[in-house]
């Protein structure tokens, strides 16, 4: 199973949680452009991904879509992709990492650990109705606040 196929079938099994993103977006947007990041354990397999979009300097980098596999959740994995990524937020000069949760997500407890602060909320669409909120995390700043005692695995970026 490469990457793309990954991503796709965990989004399929939490689409409750995260909506769906076509598979031709999902390979053209993120794996062809390498803005994804790829959560694995000590064995290599696939636990969670995170999909970004592109880091301009002097902008924000967006979060648009991450997910842990329900089996692998509070095991690190979320923290090992944010740490990730703010280091291609700094390397690329970007300003901040902005993101956008459901409220009624239990993942905005892990984005308040992980130091993100909301600041802004906002209705949902006409479907689900939820209220948004939209989180920011400062680049200066970038030190995600929790640390897990042990690493779960490894990262495999995009190409």
């Amino acid at each position: 199973m490469d990457d793309a196929d990954y991503i796709i079938g965990l989004m399929k099994t939490e689409t409750g949680a995260l909506g769906f993103i076509p598979s031709t977006a999902i390979r053209q947007r993120w794996i062809k452009k390498g803005r994804y990041i790829i959560q694995r354990d000590a064995r290599g397999r696939a636990r969670g991904y995170l999909l970004h979009g592109p880091p301009i300097p002097g902008r924000p980098l967006y979060i648009n879509q991450a997910c842990i596999d329900l089996d692998h959740r509070l095991h690190g994995f979320g923290i090992l992709a944010v740490r990730q990524l703010v280091a291609r937020a700094i390397a690329a000069g970007t300003t901040s990492i902005k993101l956008r949760c459901a409220f009624d997500l239990p993942a905005n407890h892990f984005w308040h650990a992980a130091g993100f602060h909301a600041t802004s909320t906002e209705p949902g669409g006409k479907r689900r109705g939820r209220v948004i909120v939209n989180y920011q995390l400062e680049i200066p700043n970038a030190t995600p606040l929790f640390f897990p005692t042990r690493s779960p695995g490894i990262l495999t970026p995009g190409p």
